[in-house]
């Protein structure tokens, strides 16, 4: 035994986003560990300083180490049209959607918006903002038109929608069939958007 107290390393507390590990606090072996010298204050200030340490280092990997971001691409069927998105999810079944679009003159247009994963629990009071509001010329899409459709979720159950603005106040609209659902955005997606002119994407998201 030694009046000293024990500094041996104990395993590293890790926080993990998914699959990611994230970041990692190492617990010195003195908490918890009675040594001579030390009284019942200094091992609990020493355990206090550690746990909190740790539980720091959760809440900042809550607050943005799982905070998942990705790219996806698009162009028309004749390929005269070509468009680049940027995703952000900031909520369980929600995120941003950033898209530039090039027409065919080699113009560009910038869309933004919130995007929505439908799910079987999703209520169409929640997703309100996919008809605010709505643009004339869409058309041609099951169960999407202007006003909601009692199939509307069981349709797209497994999707993300948006409804997006550009600075003039124009709108696309997009849908994506999730390749793991359970993942969203993050796990990739396919599918098409439709611009003011009622010209259809076609769109990719590789999984992240």
């Amino acid at each position: 035994m030694s009046g000293y107290p024990d500094t041996t390393p104990s395993p590293p507390i890790r926080a993990r986003c998914g699959s990611r590990d994230v970041g990692s606090h190492t617990a010195l072996g003195g908490c918890g560990r009675m040594v001579i010298g030390d009284t019942g204050e200094d091992i609990m200030r020493a355990c206090i300083g550690v746990l909190m340490s740790a539980l720091l280092l959760v809440a900042a990997v809550t607050v943005s180490g799982c905070k998942s971001t990705g790219t996806g691409s698009g162009e028309s069927r004749t390929g005269d049209v070509k468009a680049t998105f940027t995703w952000e999810q900031t909520g369980p079944s929600q995120g941003t959607l950033h898209a530039t679009v090039i027409d065919p003159g080699g113009n560009t247009d910038i869309y933004d918006g919130k995007f929505y994963q439908v799910t079987r629990d999703s209520r169409i009071e929640t997703l309100g903002g996919l008809w605010d509001p709505w643009y004339p010329t869409w058309g041609g899409w099951a169960f999407w038109g202007p006003t909601p459709s009692e199939s509307f979720v069981q349709h797209y159950t497994g999707h993300v929608l948006a409804n997006l603005s550009d600075a003039q106040g124009q709108r696309m609209r997009c849908q994506f069939q999730l390749l793991r659902a359970g993942e969203g955005m993050k796990g990739g997606g396919q599918g098409q958007c439709q611009l003011p002119s009622g010209k259809t994407i076609t769109t990719e998201f590789p999984p992240t």
